[in-house]
């Protein structure tokens, strides 16, 4: 393993250390809203690829997405918790 150092979350600022399983590449630490902010740019950065930008569209997709919809159940709606009456 490696040696881990503190680092500075490029979202919050505060110092971190690094989980020495992946320090070579953890720039954001543990707090919920990093993480967030960790899994938004790591998306942006997939889309920005070229090969990447029309991965969600076209007619290949459209059809990926339909034969997954069929092996699943569906969602039951939420209803609200206020009451009538």
């Amino acid at each position: 393993m490696g040696k881990t150092e503190k680092r500075t979350c490029l979202n919050c600022g505060e110092p971190f250390t690094a989980d020495a399983r992946n320090a070579r590449h953890q720039r954001y630490c543990t707090a919920v809203a990093c993480k967030a902010a960790s899994k938004r740019a790591s998306q942006a950065n997939w889309l920005a690829k070229p090969e990447n930008r029309d991965y969600h569209r076209g007619p290949e997709s459209v059809a990926r997405v339909k034969a997954w919809r069929a092996t699943v159940a569906t969602p039951i709606r939420k209803t609200s918790n206020r009451r009538i009456g």
